[in-house]
C-alpha cells in the first residue's frame, strides 16, 4: 500500500474542513485515506481528537447550522 502525501503543515495537528483542505490544494483522495479520521460531514482530523473541545470539533455550515461528530 502507498503512503498517504503529507498534508499541508497547517492541517497536521487540527480538524480541518474539506472545503479549506480543497482550497489548500488536497486532493478528494487524500481526503479519503484512511490515515484521516472524519468528525462529521465535510469535517476531517489528522487522528484521533478525544482530547479536543467541542468548540473545536463543531463548526458552522454554510446554511448556519452546526456540524458535529457527536451525531
Amino acid at each position: 500500500m502507498k503512503t498517504a502525501r503529507p498534508l499541508p503543515e497547517d492541517f497536521q495537528k487540527r480538524p480541518f474542513t474539506v472545503a479549506e483542505a480543497a482550497a489548500a490544494g488536497v486532493s478528494a483522495k487524500r481526503l479519503r485515506h484512511r490515515s484521516l479520521t472524519a468528525l462529521g460531514k465535510g469535517i476531517r482530523s489528522p487522528g484521533p481528537t478525544p482530547g479536543l473541545p467541542l468548540c473545536v470539533k463543531v463548526r458552522p455550515t454554510s446554511t448556519g447550522r452546526m456540524s458535529s461528530s457527536t451525531g
